[in-house]
């Protein structure tokens, strides 16, 4: 999503769209407000503004999926992929097409299982491995990685 930042706009409608953006909340503003050595506006004031910057993005959110469905629509009914009440089809797989979808598939599986097992041979000492190191590295999920 992207937001545009005019000159007439009111700082506290950015400041809230912008602590929105990044999911805080008005605590997180308070703290960003002091660090900046600025005011901060009342939690009051806060609520209202959360209240209208929420709704004008909800209203907008509303509308880009009623475009996007449009659109959708278009592109089956140029398609011919809907029934007779004008409901979008799902594509018919063809018994062949399925079965090499299907193979492909339990390939890529054989070959992670096939990863995995030689991940595990080859880190039987985990402590000093630094192949099972860069492994764990690569499957955590926060961005908080200590050595």
């Amino acid at each position: 999503m992207t937001f545009k930042l005019h000159t007439n706009d009111d700082v506290n409608d950015d400041a809230v769209v912008g602590i929105m953006t990044i999911g805080s909340g008005f605590s997180h503003l308070v703290q960003l407000s002091a660090s900046l050595d600025g005011p901060c506006m009342s939690l009051r004031k806060y609520q209202a503004t959360h209240e209208k910057m929420f709704n004008l993005w909800e209203d907008n959110a509303i509308d880009v999926v009623r475009k996007t469905a449009e659109e959708e629509k278009e592109l089956a009914l140029a398609a011919e992929d809907v029934s007779a009440d004008g409901t979008q089809m799902i594509k018919r797989y063809e018994p062949k097409g399925f079965k090499i979808e299907a193979r492909t598939f339990l390939e890529q599986l054989a070959k992670i299982e096939k990863e995995i097992q030689e991940i595990q041979t080859q880190t039987t000492h985990q402590r000093e491995s630094g192949i099972w190191y860069l492994e764990r590295r690569n499957r955590l999920i926060a961005s908080t990685f200590s050595e």
